[in-house]
């Protein structure tokens, strides 16, 4: 079982500390941005399944950060019969209400989980806050246990409705659909 791996951040890293480099190719945004070098990195490497990961930005973000994420998602598109299956990360924002503040953000992720739907082996695991090792350490629940391993209160700054996925069982799932 070969992975095609997209991105490096927190996530990345957790697919890499659970299934380990030898089945996994990880790929850049520049091999993704090109449907023909991604196809290629698929039957080169006998690609079995595609974890996506990557995102041009992680904010507000702007119309090229909007354009970059379509094109990749058209890319994934039209790869997806040449693989298994492929795994890509919603977040919250896709069903909430309008925010002007990150339009392209919101409306990007809402048309590549609508793309989902048109594709059988694509799966849009939708992800509202998500927690593990690798994470950086100003994050929300590796803050609150420094905090607590400090002998200090968590601290918590706004008032949200949240989800909390710990990435280890995240991969759990990843796994059984694979």
């Amino acid at each position: 079982m070969n992975i095609l791996l997209t991105g490096s951040g927190f996530l990345a890293k957790e697919v890499i500390d659970v299934f380990g480099e030898s089945n996994i190719l990880c790929v850049s945004r520049k091999e993704l941005s090109n449907v023909d070098s991604l196809k290629d990195a698929i039957v080169t490497h006998n690609i079995s399944f595609i974890i996506h990961t990557s995102w041009a930005s992680v904010g507000e973000g702007s119309q090229e950060d909007f354009d970059f994420n379509m094109r990749i998602n058209n890319n994934m598109c039209e790869v997806a019969p040449m693989v298994t299956k492929i795994f890509i990360f919603g977040s919250g924002i896709e069903k909430m209400p309008y925010d002007e503040r990150r339009e392209h953000y919101q409306k990007a992720k809402q048309r590549i989980s609508e793309s989902c739907r048109n594709h059988e082996n694509m799966i849009n695991l939708r992800l509202f806050g998500c927690f593990g090792k690798n994470e950086e350490p100003t994050r929300f629940i590796a803050q609150s246990i420094t905090r607590l391993k400090n002998g200090l209160p968590v601290k918590i700054s706004q008032n949200k409705r949240m989800d909390f996925f710990y990435a280890k069982d995240l991969i759990s799932v990843i796994r059984h659909y694979m």
